[in-house]
């Protein structure tokens, strides 16, 4: 037998046993899963609430220079003062 074929047997066989080791100990996985999900979850709703913070205020950042603050006498460049507004 060549040595790539052997390589593949082996590899065939590795799947199959880890599959099967899969749905044997399925409730097991999800109880893992789940645990893990309820570990990340603080962390994945900051991240998309900063996502969504981020997209606002970037709107109305976007309005205040259409406005054309400047001639109201704000730096546009003064990042404070625009986070004021």
């Amino acid at each position: 037998m060549k040595d790539k074929t052997r390589k593949d047997i082996i590899i065939i066989i590795s799947y199959i046993a880890l599959v099967i080791f899969a749905l044997v100990n399925f409730s097991k996985i999800l109880a893992f899963l789940g645990k893990v999900i309820s570990i990340f979850s603080p962390f994945l709703l900051g991240i998309i609430l900063a996502f969504v913070l981020n997209v606002l205020n970037n709107l109305k950042r976007r309005f205040l220079v259409r406005l054309n603050l400047v001639r109201f006498g704000i730096r546009l460049k003064d990042r404070y003062v625009l986070h004021l507004v």
